[in-house]
């Protein structure tokens, strides 16, 4: 995995996270947490380095008291993919509040 596949997985996620809250009327926050702790980012350990390697969230995690270097590990992998899904998901709700604006 390179780092333009890891962020074409990112806006794709994105997009569908964007497409299942409106569907659903679910809280989007909820929707991403719920995509991230069930992508294979973070389920297989052998991508968590990858999304260590390349995600600009990869210190977002903060407490690692009482756990293992695997669970830190992937741990770090879903809070990064987690702050890297919002991020994906609030520039694709931008720029759709922005398209809603110019066919004002």
């Amino acid at each position: 995995m390179s780092y333009q596949d890891y962020y074409l997985d990112i806006a794709a996620m994105a997009k569908d996270i964007v497409a299942d809250a409106r569907e659903s009327k679910r809280d989007i926050d909820d929707v991403i947490h719920e995509h991230t702790d069930g992508c294979s980012h973070v389920i297989y350990t052998a991508q968590n380095l990858n999304v260590l390697n390349y995600s600009d969230n990869w210190s977002a995690i903060e407490d690692t008291e009482g756990v293992t270097l695997s669970e830190i590990v992937q741990r770090a992998a879903y809070w990064a993919v987690l702050a890297d899904l919002t991020d994906a998901v609030s520039a694709i709700r931008d720029s759709s509040d922005d398209d809603e604006e110019d066919d004002d």
